[in-house]
C-alpha cells in the first residue's frame, strides 16, 4: 500500500492514460450534476473537493492495474 500512497502523491492527472482521464471528467461531471439537482448549489470548495476525490481514485485505479499487471483483455 504505501508503494500506491507514493505514487498518488506523484502522478497528475495528465499522467493517466486518455481513457481514464475521459473516465474520470464523465465522473466529475455526473457528481457535479448530482450534486447541484440535490442542493441547487455548487460552492468552489465542493467542486474542489470532488475533483481531488476524482482524481485521487482514477490514480489509485490506475496505478493498483500497473502494479499488478491487469491490462485490458
Amino acid at each position: 500500500m504505501n508503494s500506491i500512497c507514493g505514487v498518488l502523491t506523484k502522478m497528475k492527472f495528465e499522467d493517466l492514460t486518455p481513457e481514464s482521464q475521459e473516465a474520470a471528467r464523465r465522473t466529475l461531471s455526473e457528481m457535479l450534476k448530482m450534486k447541484y439537482q440535490a442542493t441547487y448549489d455548487l460552492p468552489d470548495n465542493t467542486v474542489d473537493y470532488l475533483g481531488h476525490r476524482v482524481r485521487e481514485s482514477f490514480v489509485a485505479l490506475e496505478s493498483k492495474r500497473k502494479q499488478t499487471g491487469s491490462g485490458e483483455d
